[in-house]
Order: structure tokens, then C-alpha cells, then sequence
């Protein structure tokens, strides 16, 4: 054991002495360099980017100004310091072994200019360009109305699939669902639904709207919506939808669409002269969208069919024909009540779980809606154009609400579960 522990003891000995030979020789063959960074006007840099050219050593300067390198291998090198906004410094410095190189610098404010930075987003998206806000073709910087404007290409790059989100893009507008369908709009106190199209009246309803037919989305605030008719706007504002139109070269485009919750959306654009003179034009614009909800009760199918049809007359005369057919059925919104027998004060108080409904499927809504739009353009000179435009327009609506009272005092007292 003795003979072990005594050679044990030799060995670990030996490791010790040839770490503290390593560690004497390696010393001997390194040096330091420190130094002070200050400004033209004598303050310290702190934060000031320190290198040695083509070496691995870098640091940054502290809070006073100063910084160091440790173990540095004896050589020539060339220090560079750099600062935003401050000429690059740089300056040739000699490490010996065992010593510590000082140097102490200065740095010059800068005159040369930043580069420019440019900061652009597609015209399409950014383009305010409109001729029915100011009902006449004003530039943005001279119209003094507050309007916001929603292109088709930034609702392709939020995957938005509904009216109620892209509504969303503009400032201080917040979109209301009604109970009975529909989608409105409240801005500055006031709502209103979405009821214009192409700068005039559809009609006063809330029937259902899919963004498969729609250009862009145009959000006027203040009471200079009135211009649109008081039937359709509010003091708060209005909201234009502008419909696609057909285009002179044949394009077709196909998008399938999904989602959380069950979402699966189709969307179909189909345009196509009809006569090779392109005085005739063809677009179809179709759309089927199911979705379910994050409860275990809600649902919306919507079926979209838009077909529109252009033909020029003359260099002066267009007639422009487009239709709507929309059908969804859909679970609406629905309004709680509760019976003060029940002792129920808030939603709480149920003791149901997050994803869990009062509801059922059964309690849907039907809703079609049928339009038919005609326009004629007559181009009388330069300067003056006349429109004339009919609207022929047809609505159903089918809607089972069950009395929301009755429903939640038979599931308050056991006579109906959930």
C-alpha cells in the first residue's frame, strides 16, 4: 500500500510540475496591451469597438473609457478603433513578451454623410388613389376628408378570409357582428353597416358580404360620409366596397385556403376577353368557405358566386353588367339572459368550460342574397364623364333563434343538458 501511495504521489507530482513548466513557458511568450478612448471634446468613449487586424482579439471599451487585451502573443500589430459617427481609427502598436503595451487615442467626429435608407412597400398596398370618397377625382394631398384605404394585395398577405378582419386595417375602426347576419362598422361613436358598393347604395340590410368579388375596401370617417346618402352612412362614417372589374388580358387564378378550427376556403378568378377586339369583357369571381369555431358550437358555410361582364359600345359609351349571388348559413351571435330567480349574475357563474356553448348547431341562419348591377359610362369630353347605374336586388333570409330565456332556464333547472 505504502509502495502505491508513493508512487501514486510521484506521478501526481510529476502532472503538477510539467502544468507549472506549460503555464511559465506560455507566460513568457505573451503580453498586454491597455489604453484610455476618448472624444474630440476630451469626454471617454465607452462602448467603443476595439480589434487587433486579422487576429481573433476584440473587445469593447468600459464605461470610462478603458479596455485591455491579456495574453497577447509577442508581435507587430494594427489597432483598430471605430465608433459611430467617428472616423475610424487605426494605428500600428508592438507587444513584447512580459510587458504591457499603452496607448491612449483620440477619436474625430465624423464628417461624411449616412447613407440613405429607404424604406418602401408596394404601391398597390400604400396607393390612397380613389374617385368615389370625394365623389371626383381628388389626390390624397388635396382631399381634406380622413379615409383609409385596403387593398385586395395586403388582404392576400393576411390571409384575411372575412369582411370583419380586414375592416380591422383601418385605424380606429372596430367592426360589429350582428345577431341577425351581417357585419357593421363603429368609428368615432357612431355604426353603421357595409352597405355601399362602387360608391353607391346597395341597399339597407345586413346580408352577408365575401371579400372573393372585392378590389379594395374603403373606410371614410366623419360626417362627410353623408355624401353617400344618409341611408347608408352615419356621422361616423362609411364603408365603400369596390367590386373586381374585368381587364383586357385572359388571367386565371385559383387559391385554396386553411386554417384553424376546420377552415377550408376555395377561391376561383377567372377573366377572359370574349372578342378578340376586347371590346367585350368576361370576369368570374366564385368562392366556398367553411369554417368551424373554437367552441364546440358555431359553424359558417358561404358560397360566393360573382360573374361581371363589360362591353364597350363605342370609344366613348360602356356598359358595365355584374351580378352577386352569396348564400351562407351560418351560427349568429347571440345575446344572454339570464333569469334573476337564478341567482346567475355573469357567465361565470355557469361553471362551464371555455370551449362549451349554451348552443347548438340547430340555432343557424339562412341567408341569400341576389344583385344584379348596371352601369353605363358615357365619356361626354375630356373632363366630364356621366354615369348611370340600376340596381336590381333580392334578399332571403331564413333565421331559427330559439328563445335564449326559455333555453337557459330549462338548462339552469336540469330539464335540458348540455
Amino acid at each position: 500500500m505504502n509502495y502505491l501511495s508513493l508512487k501514486t504521489s510521484r506521478f501526481l507530482f510529476s502532472i503538477s510540475f510539467l502544468f507549472s513548466f506549460l503555464s511559465i513557458f506560455a507566460q513568457q511568450n505573451h503580453g498586454k496591451i491597455k489604453g484610455t478612448i476618448t472624444t474630440s471634446d476630451g469626454d471617454v468613449a465607452a462602448g467603443v469597438n476595439i480589434i487587433l487586424k486579422n487576429t481573433k482579439y476584440g473587445t469593447v471599451s468600459n464605461d470610462d473609457g478603458t479596455f485591455d487585451f491579456n495574453k497577447v502573443k509577442a508581435n507587430s500589430y494594427t489597432l483598430q478603433v471605430s465608433l459611430t459617427g467617428y472616423e475610424t481609427l487605426e494605428t500600428e502598436i508592438t507587444v513584447t513578451e512580459n510587458e504591457t503595451s499603452t496607448v491612449n487615442l483620440q477619436l474625430k467626429v465624423s464628417n461624411k454623410e449616412l447613407k440613405e435608407v429607404v424604406i418602401s412597400s408596394p404601391k398597390s398596398i400604400m396607393s390612397k388613389k380613389t374617385d368615389y370618397v370625394a365623389r371626383m377625382p381628388l389626390k390624397n394631398l388635396e382631399n381634406p376628408q380622413v379615409y383609409s384605404v385596403i387593398h385586395k394585395e395586403l388582404l392576400l398577405d393576411q390571409v384575411a378570409v372575412d369582411v370583419r378582419s380586414a375592416v380591422q386595417n383601418s385605424p380606429g375602426a372596430v367592426p360589429v357582428t350582428y345577431p341577425s347576419g351581417g357585419v357593421g362598422v363603429t368609428f368615432r361613436g357612431f355604426t353603421t353597416g357595409i352597405n355601399a358598393r362602387n360608391g353607391m347604395e346597395t341597399a339597407t340590410n345586413r346580408s352577408s358580404t365575401d371579400l372573393a368579388n372585392v378590389e379594395r375596401i374603403e373606410v371614410l370617417k366623419g360626417p362627410s360620409g353623408t355624401l353617400f346618402g344618409s341611408t347608408i352612412s352615419s356621422f361616423g362614417g362609411v364603408v365603400n366596397l369596390v367590386t373586381k372589374k374585368p381587364f383586357e388580358t385572359a388571367a386565371t387564378e385559383v387559391s385554396y385556403t386553411m386554417g384553424s378550427y376546420n377552415l377550408n376556403r376555395f377561391t376561383a378568378d377567372i377573366n377572359t376577353p370574349l372578342k378578340k377586339d376586347k371590346s367585350v369583357l368576361f370576369r368570374l369571381n366564385a368562392a366556398v368557405n367553411r369554417e368551424k369555431s373554437f367552441l364546440d358550437f358555431g359553424f359558417n358555410n358561404t358560397f360566393a358566386f360573382t360573374p361581371s361582364l363589360t362591353y364597350k359600345a363605342s370609344d366613348k359609351l360602356t356598359f358595365n353588367i355584374d351580378a352577386e349571388y352569396i348564400s351562407s348559413n351560418n351560427t349568429r351571435r347571440t345575446y344572454h339572459r339570464y333569469d334573476p330567480k337564478s341567482g346567475i349574475t355573469n357567465p361565470g357563474d355557469l361553471m362551464v368550460g371555455y370551449r362549451k356553448s349554451l348552443f347548438y348547431d340547430d340555432n343557424d341562419a339562412k341567408t341569400s342574397a341576389n344583385k344584379v348591377f348596371t352601369q353605363a359610362e358615357y365619356q361626354i369630353s375630356e373632363k366630364l364623364e356621366i354615369d348611370y347605374s340600376i340596381l336590381f336586388y333580392g334578399r332571403k333570409c331564413r333565421t331559427r333563434l330559439p328563445n335564449l330565456y326559455s333555453l337557459a332556464n330549462s338548462i339552469l333547472s336540469g330539464k335540458k343538458s348540455w
